[in-house]
This record gives C-alpha cells, sequence and structure tokens, in this order.
C-alpha cells in the first residue's frame, strides 16, 4: 500500500526515522464496542518529500484502516502519535494484493 501524508507541521530531519519501529510491531484497533483486532506491518519504506509531506510504502495485513493509521483515530500505535505531529492521508493507492488461506 502506498500512502500520500501531509503534517500539520514542519518535520525535522531525523523525524521520520521512528517510523522503522512500526515493521512487526502489533498494531491494535478499537471498534464501537470494547472489540480489539491486532494486525502487523512487515515492511515500510518511508521518503520525505518536502518540509510537511512524506509517502510511505508498506507491507501489511488486510484490515488494518489507513486513514485512521494515519491520523490516530482508535488505531495504536499510529503515525500522527509517534510523530507527535498531526497527519492525514491525502492520497493512497494499494499496490498489490495478496490472498492467503
Amino acid at each position: 500500500m502506498f500512502c500520500y501524508i501531509a503534517t500539520e507541521k514542519d518535520l525535522v530531519p531525523e523525524a521520520l526515522n521512528v517510523l522503522e519501529g512500526l515493521k512487526n510491531m502489533p498494531i491494535s484497533i478499537s471498534e464501537i464496542t470494547s472489540w480489539k483486532n491486532q494486525k502487523r506491518i512487515y515492511d515500510i519504506k518511508i521518503k520525505k518529500i518536502n518540509p510537511k509531506s512524506f509517502t510511505i510504502l508498506v507491507e501489511l495485513d488486510g484490515g488494518i484502516p489507513l486513514k485512521r493509521f494515519v491520523t490516530g483515530n482508535n488505531v495504536e500505535p499510529n503515525i500522527s502519535m509517534l510523530l507527535e505531529n498531526s497527519c492525514k492521508c491525502t492520497t493512497f493507492d494499494f499496490h498489490k494484493i495478496l490472498l492467503c488461506n
């Protein structure tokens, strides 16, 4: 999955390094009920575009709500929380979908 992300504040040069820690970290998704679901990110590539935007290319489990993963709405950890910067997914695209039984 590819995602273009805009930030509220400028990114310091080393800020995006913290996102590398998402690899193999459990992602907890809370729904309206007390039910929680855990998913994983298997690989992440990050590229800074300008001081207030960057892209990520991630290999992840299905079922991760992408925009919520970026903004932080009931998904932990999330990109906005890790960067301590309000983030918004402006564009995303699925590059390859694999079905596994």
